[in-house]
């Protein structure tokens, strides 16, 4: 493409003015709503007309949402651009207009210093070639313009700096407090500890928890609408084809297509096309379980079976509600297994010596918080079974703090309920 060499009014361009229309979403409630392939596609047609910076702002941060090579490469490509023309640029217009040079640089150092924190925290995945290009432009800028632009971290193997990783995601978390965090901050924290958890495992049933709550935490009332139509629209095109098209189960591809699914929270399809994706790849336990997520919502918010996207897609119809709700006590078969191999081992509780029963339990015990609330609750029933009545008694009321203090404890309702009546807590 051939670029602007000169700032030119923009102002009642209408790809601008769409632009800013979409733009005027941003950290706002209706953040998740914002097209951002409008916005690209936008910003890069008017680059070719102007230089004005509040058109980079828009294509930087178009960039980091869509998160793609392609756009990667376009980024350094106008990155470039900016290289050779900008220091001349600005410098006469900042002869002819002090003040709104002053805007025109906030809103290229700004967006610049927003790309480069979101590499070296890892919230983005710009390939090593395109960032070592990236930083030779950096160091130009630094150099002609007297910023002070950090360089992009270039990643190394996974395997070689793990632990570096993950302790940069965690530091950049604890800056704020969750109370203090915006819905965007809140969103971020949870899906950066979701997607920490799903690298090590993808059968960590915590991660796809914390995704829920990342998105569904913060929702409390009921969504704007008129005559029951919202604003919300019908998810894009490469959102639903990034659902659809998961062509094998692992990490990488569960977190774009989790990420991409619940910046849609709202469309209840696209958690059934997940669904059925991980039962074509024999993942039956983690389908019931966003299954069951859903469900929870539905139930928990019944305005969701009443609204409808901008186009009037319903959000769920009467089909999708059945389907996560009628049946929900039908576990796939692979959970419907578990669950009868695991209640004939209670019926035979009794029959195996102590250590017998306890190796069991230790034998079924994973990484994750559910399954090891579980296998307290079983250490708690062996305990009483074996008369040892004051053990069990302790070990529930310890499961009981544990599970109030998880974000389980919801999808631990019957559990919860059981202990909570059991006469020996009260003992």
């Amino acid at each position: 493409m051939k670029y602007a060499n000169e700032i030119n009014d923009i102002q009642d361009d209408a790809l601008y003015v769409e632009m800013l229309e979409e733009l005027s979403r941003y950290k706002t409630l209706s953040h998740s709503e914002i097209d951002w392939e409008k916005v690209y596609s936008n910003s890069l047609e008017l680059l070719t007309k102007s230089l004005d910076t509040r058109i980079f702002r828009g294509f930087i941060l178009s960039v980091i949402s869509i998160n793609n090579d392609d756009v990667f490469k376009k980024l350094c490509e106008v990155m470039h651009h900016y290289k050779s023309v900008w220091s001349n640029v600005y410098s006469l217009y900042a002869e002819k207009n002090s003040r709104q040079a002053k805007i025109q640089n906030k809103f290229f150092t700004d967006p610049v210093n927003e790309i480069i924190e979101c590499n070296n925290t890892y919230k983005i995945n710009i390939p090593s070639d395109i960032i070592k290009d990236i930083n030779d432009v950096i160091c130009i800028f630094n150099e002609e313009l007297s910023t002070n632009f950090q360089l992009m971290n270039i990643p190394v193997k996974k395997d070689d700096n793990k632990k570096s990783n993950e302790k940069a995601a965690v530091s950049y978390n604890n800056v704020k407090s969750i109370e203090s965090m915006d819905n965007r901050e809140y969103r971020e924290y949870f899906f950066s500890l979701a997607r920490s958890l799903l690298e090590k495992n993808i059968l960590n049933f915590t991660a796809y928890s914390l995704f829920w709550e990342g998105v569904w935490g913060r929702v409390l009332s009921e969504v704007p609408h008129k005559n029951n139509v919202t604003e919300i629209r019908y998810p894009e095109s490469n959102t639903i084809n990034v659902i659809k098209n998961i062509s094998e189960y692992n990490s990488e591809n569960i977190i774009r297509s989790i990420s991409n699914l619940l910046l849609n929270p709202f469309w209840f399809e696209g958690y059934k096309i997940f669904i059925e994706g991980a039962l074509n790849s024999n993942q039956a336990e983690i389908a019931y379980y966003v299954k069951v997520l859903a469900c929870m919502q539905l139930k928990k918010f019944n305005w969701i079976s009443t609204l409808y996207f901008s186009n009037n897609e319903a959000f769920c119809s009467k089909e999708l509600y059945a389907y996560f709700c009628e049946d929900k006590k039908q576990q796939p078969e692979k959970h419907a297994v578990t669950n009868k191999v695991s209640d004939n081992k209670e019926e035979n509780l009794d029959k195996k010596t102590l250590k017998a029963q306890l190796n069991i339990i230790n034998d079924e015990v994973n990484e994750s918080v559910k399954s090891r609330i579980h296998g307290l609750i079983n250490l708690a029933k062996v305990m009483e079974v074996n008369g040892f009545i004051n053990n069990a008694s302790i070990i529930y009321v310890e499961v009981l703090k544990l599970m109030e203090t998880t974000l389980l404890k919801d999808y631990l309702q019957e559990e919860y309920i059981n202990i909570k009546n059991n006469e020996l807590i009260n003992k």
